[in-house]
């Protein structure tokens, strides 16, 4: 069974709004038939667990109204808040990762740790596949410099994509391979990517915002 088919229901726990709302958004492209709830603050997530039960719960432990740089701190508000859910999956993403609190987090039963730096939508999405499989899963990652976002209302997340991937190609580099390089990444055949490139192609093209070299 996947975990499409397994989450209904998310709760996303981060004081930041920015951040907080790219987690929600990019879990509803990961889910089609989800509700996705964000709150601020641990007080507002116990309210909310007293009334509502969820399937995932995703915690950034670095809260405004905690000392984000105490371990002692953060630890307690992550097991607060699983002890309050014990039939949920907890995924704790922190922009303040280590290997000893990721270690902890285990001990106390969340099932994925998630470093912010460095976690794409490719690797998110990874992440949330595999801890469907796997009883612990971390992600302690490092920026990379040749990853680009090229974002537009005009187009979907996978039209952006590859937009993004025709963009940044090396020199040299023909579109066919990019094609193929997204289309194993997406578990998609080239074909299709090849689709999703002409179609945001054409939508850069009519809406006059179309980069030079596409």
């Amino acid at each position: 069974m996947t975990i499409e088919s397994q989450v209904r229901r998310i709760l996303v726990i981060d004081s930041q709004d920015l951040m907080r709302q790219a987690i929600v958004n990019e879990f509803k492209v990961i889910f089609d038939n989800c509700l996705v709830f964000g709150v601020q603050t641990p007080d507002l997530a116990k309210s909310l667990l007293s009334k509502l039960s969820f399937d995932l719960i995703s915690i950034e432990p670095g809260l405004s109204e905690t000392d984000p740089t105490s371990t002692t701190h953060r630890l307690a508000m992550i097991a607060n808040i699983v002890a309050n859910s014990s039939k949920s999956k907890h995924l704790v993403i922190t922009a303040n990762e280590s290997e000893q609190e990721a270690k902890a987090c285990q001990q106390i039963g969340v099932i994925g740790y998630a470093s912010k730096v460095g976690l794409t939508r490719r690797t998110f999405k990874d992440l949330i596949h595999k801890i469907n499989q796997l009883e612990f899963v971390r992600y302690i990652t490092h920026p990379t410099a040749d990853e680009l976002d090229i974002c537009s209302a005009a187009l979907t997340p996978r039209e952006q994509e590859i937009i993004s991937l025709m963009f940044a190609r090396s020199p040299g580099v023909k579109r066919k391979d990019v094609y193929e390089q997204m289309g194993v990444r997406c578990g998609i055949d080239a074909c299709s990517v090849e689709k999703y490139f002409k179609q945001a192609r054409t939508k850069l093209q009519k809406n006059g915002t179309l980069p030079s070299g596409l």
